[in-house]
């Protein structure tokens, strides 16, 4: 309707009230159950990667919870997201022993947990082909696609457009050729044929949140130049 709001300003702290138009826009859940299977097809440890999450979240009571106090989802930030990739790379590769034989500099090893940093090193690794890291990646793909499925359903059923496109912002496009591939074959399983690329709002320098926001409100600000233009362009 072409009011823009953003959940610091006015947002009421309740998840299943974020809309289509905000930042973030859904609170999206990943399902425990879920997670766990991909760890298991992958041959990592769940206990070890939440043993790592709650390290680092600090949670209430050492339990994490998903978005409106839900107790069987993680939020999808936690592990779809710069330091979720990390904290992936850290649950595959188990121990200090294991990372200690991963072709890294001291310096490195030191800097791979710091998000923009650490996930140029991880970049490297995957050129590389180290095989925790494309491990890491096949994970990190097919969990970018089980939250993209959930924001696909929800925001077609709420009007939005089936040739429009998603834009996904953060530091994890840029590995995009890393786990891009595996996101695809598990969004296909899910019966979405969706072809993944890096954003060309991104690309030329832009902001896709910024872009977004501003094209509802320069429609409600200025609707009859919206409207002229349109007449103008259809044939």
């Amino acid at each position: 309707d072409g009011t823009v709001r953003f959940p610091a300003l006015d947002w009421d702290g309740d998840d299943a009230s974020l809309h289509p138009t905000n930042e973030p826009g859904y609170a999206v859940p990943l399902p425990k159950d879920a997670v766990r299977r991909r760890l298991r097809a992958a041959a990592v440890s769940w206990n070890r990667l939440e043993e790592i999450l709650v390290a680092e979240l600090k949670p209430a009571d050492g339990v994490l919870h998903g978005p409106s106090g839900r107790d069987d989802c993680l939020r999808a930030e936690a592990l779809v997201s710069g330091p979720g990739r990390l904290r992936l790379f850290r649950a595959v590769v188990g121990d200090h022993a294991a990372a200690d034989e991963l072709p890294l500099t001291a310096e490195e090893r030191r800097q791979l947990d710091r998000p923009g940093v650490g996930g140029q090193i991880l970049d490297r690794l995957c050129r590389r082909r180290c095989p925790a890291a494309v491990k890491t990646d096949r994970l990190f793909g097919c969990l970018l696609a089980e939250a993209a499925v959930y924001i696909l359903k929800r925001a077609h059923d709420d009007g939005f457009p089936e040739d429009a496109p998603l834009c996904l912002g953060g530091r994890p496009a840029c590995a995009l050729p890393f786990f891009g591939p595996a996101a695809q074959e598990a969004l296909a399983e899910a019966g979405f044929l969706h072809y993944l690329r890096p954003s060309v709002i991104d690309e030329r320098g832009g902001n896709a949140n910024l872009v977004g926001a501003v094209v509802p409100a320069e429609k409600a600000l200025r609707p009859e130049q919206f409207n002229r233009q349109e007449c103008q362009e259809t044939p």
